[in-house]
């Protein structure tokens, strides 16, 4: 038996939003074209703290992965995350089971950990700049 991923453990909250494409599905055939999503990104990261406990990010990191079917407002999404408590989520990949994905996280020194952890590359796939004009 081995011990944890190069020392540390790492405790993930596995989430799949629908209810953002529901939405957006629903606009189809209302307005004449399919506009860029409006939505709250704070939604997908609803009760993400209350499931983790203070920890040291050195030891036991903590955080999410997310699936959702519809792109994130960059902006927005970082938004979102930046307001999480930063002592309990220490990351988040929005994903899915590709080998690409989007991560955020609160130290930089983290990033390559977990890419390296899971596998996966940079990806734009999940995120959109919104367009003002």
């Amino acid at each position: 038996m081995t011990g944890p991923y190069s020392g540390r453990k790492v405790l993930i909250d596995v989430k799949r939003r629908s209810i953002d494409f529901i939405k957006q599905a629903e606009k189809i055939g209302i307005e004449p074209e399919v506009s860029e999503p409006d939505h709250d990104p704070n939604l997908i990261f609803r009760s993400i703290e209350g499931k983790f406990d203070i920890s040291d990010p050195n030891y036991i990191l903590q955080g999410a992965w997310i699936v959702t079917d519809i792109k994130q407002d960059e902006k927005l999404l970082s938004a979102a995350f930046e307001g999480l408590n930063a002592s309990k989520v220490h990351f988040t990949i929005i994903g899915d089971w590709k080998s690409d994905a989007h991560v955020l996280f609160k130290r930089t020194e983290d990033e390559q950990y977990l890419r390296a952890l899971f596998h996966i590359q940079a990806s734009d796939r999940f995120t959109f700049t919104k367009n003002i004009g």
